[in-house]
């Protein structure tokens, strides 16, 4: 019954997207695609980023790019509340906005005079590029997909390649003539800030600091709590002078009850909820090793530099593979994967990967990078 409600919404989705696209067709006639511009005419620039976590971090390399290749330009950053103050250190970006509501950001915005507005979202649904339409800039450059393109006058090629998110993003920048080679995204937390929040909860900053991230937008990332629960234990008893920081957002109260059942009161071992995303990255950067999910943090603790160990289950592989080096992923290449659900009712992919594997490659980590500890 579920498969068949889902090819029912998905034949209902793509006869509108059909009609979607033949109504703004015309559109490209009445704003059609302007010249590439003069690099040097460009000063002021917003990239909108107003999604999740991992789209944000991974969306870095563009704007590491645009201060490369656009010398002296300014780049604003509109993005999601939650996870936009990830970026007020970060000297590639001038200025952060955050996200309240379309209206109230069109409002503020308008007022503003920006070059370039560049939409880097990947997908069919309208707002940012409405909203990019109505700000008026010279340029307005994004993804052409299911009519989307016709709100801007430089479009990228929506392509179906096996490509990870940041090339994907990335090649917004061809229509300027910029072929990056920008790869890595790159943030760093101040040693104040990582000190301080170790002290707020009473965690020393001599211990060998392991997180775990146990949680993940969609039920079909996560693996089992439980088995998070089994391989702390495990981590702990082999190993000494280790803490384990458990990290779990808001939502997560069902994963959150789960472990502090079994830890409640256990030296070393700390429950860490509801960080926001200062806090969360402070910790992330004092851990010798993450270990998680395919989610937002995964991706912030390859951004900050942190060797991890992750699962992956329905996820796309090619599109959100943790970025850079010193990675591993335990992934179940099974027939039906990846379906990119974010709920199923089987979760092989995921209960296949026993915490036996997930303690092999964190041992393997430890070992390999120099940092073990028993």
């Amino acid at each position: 019954m579920g498969t068949a409600k889902q090819g029912i919404k998905g034949i209902i989705k793509n006869i509108y997207l059909f009609f979607r696209q033949c109504l703004f067709f015309p559109l490209r006639f009445i704003l059609p695609v302007r010249s590439v511009p003069d690099l040097f005419r460009i000063k002021n620039i917003l990239v909108v980023r107003i999604d999740r976590l991992g789209d944000l971090v991974l969306t870095m390399p563009l704007v590491y790019s645009l201060k490369k290749y656009i010398p002296g330009c300014r780049i604003t950053v509109l993005g999601n509340r939650k996870f936009i103050s990830l970026l007020e250190d970060d000297n590639a970006v001038d200025e952060i906005i955050p996200y309240d509501s379309f209206f109230s950001v069109l409002r503020h915005l308008s007022k503003r005079e920006f070059d370039l507005v560049i939409d880097p979202l990947f997908d069919y649904v309208l707002k940012t590029a409405l909203l990019s339409f109505l700000l008026k800039s010279k340029w307005r450059i994004g993804f052409d997909i299911a009519g989307r393109g016709s709100f801007f006058n430089l479009r990228a090629a929506y392509s179906l390649d096996r490509k990870h998110f940041i090339d994907e993003t990335l090649e917004l920048l061809e229509p300027l003539g910029i072929y990056s080679d920008i790869k890595q995204p790159k943030l760093k937390i101040g040693l104040d800030r990582r000190n301080e929040v170790l002290k707020k909860y009473g965690i020393q900053s001599d211990d060998f600091i392991i997180v775990l991230h146990p949680g993940g937008h969609y039920p079909s990332q996560c693996w089992p709590a439980e088995n998070f629960a089994k391989l702390a234990d495990r981590i702990v008893s082999g190993h000494t002078n280790v803490s384990i920081i458990f990290t779990l957002g808001s939502g997560e109260e069902r994963i959150y009850n789960q472990i502090k059942e079994k830890f409640a009161g256990v030296n070393n071992i700390y429950l860490l909820k509801d960080l926001n995303i200062k806090e969360l990255a402070a910790v992330l950067s004092n851990a010798k090793l993450f270990i998680g999910n395919n989610s937002g943090p995964l991706h912030l603790a390859c951004a900050l530099g942190i060797p991890t160990v992750s699962t992956m289950g329905p996820t796309v592989p090619w599109r959100w593979w943790p970025h850079g080096e010193g990675h591993i992923v335990l992934r179940k290449n099974l027939s039906c994967s990846p379906c990119n659900k974010g709920v199923c009712t089987g979760h092989e992919c995921m209960n296949m990967i026993t915490a036996d594997d997930v303690l092999d490659a964190v041992e393997r980590q430890l070992k390999n990078r120099g940092l073990c500890t028993s």
